[in-house]
């Protein structure tokens, strides 16, 4: 434990009610960074072909 929560907060974890300390943080930061990803694939505009071609010139 890195000890973030009780540094920020002064205590030892973020949330103490049931069932989230025994929670494993993978079922939490999971979908969080599908979200997050979903949301910059989203807003960045798509590479120009010529580019694309120059990266992946050779690969078929």
């Amino acid at each position: 434990p890195l000890g973030i929560a009780k540094m920020i907060l002064g205590r030892d974890l973020l949330i103490a009610d049931m069932p989230w300390p025994v929670v494993d943080p993978i079922l939490v930061a999971l979908p969080l960074a599908l979200i997050a990803t979903l949301a910059v694939s989203l807003i960045t505009r798509r590479p120009e072909e010529r580019h694309l071609n120059d990266c992946f010139k050779g690969i078929k």
